[in-house]
């Protein structure tokens, strides 16, 4: 059986930051990739739907490595053992 967790790192980035930080942040990317609010929120939560270009211009913009906030998604495989 697979399993594919998708784990979005950058929402879990994102609420580590303390309420001014988010702030900041999140009006930089959405300057950047001209975002409106809801749109930068749906796409917070929703991390598999960027495109590259914006996902490197977020990693840009929280000056941070692209495949820290954007890991590739890892598949999980279970095997059962005959006993």
């Amino acid at each position: 059986m697979n399993i594919n967790a998708e784990i979005n790192k950058w929402k879990e980035f994102h609420e580590f930051l303390d309420d001014r930080s988010k702030v900041l942040f999140r009006e930089d990317i959405m300057e950047e990739c001209n975002w409106s609010q809801n749109t930068f929120y749906r796409k917070l939560r929703t991390a598999s739907e960027l495109s590259n270009a914006e996902r490197k211009a977020i990693a840009k913009i929280y000056q941070l490595p692209y495949n820290f906030l954007f890991p590739e998604p890892e598949n999980v495989v279970l095997e059962r053992h005959k006993t």
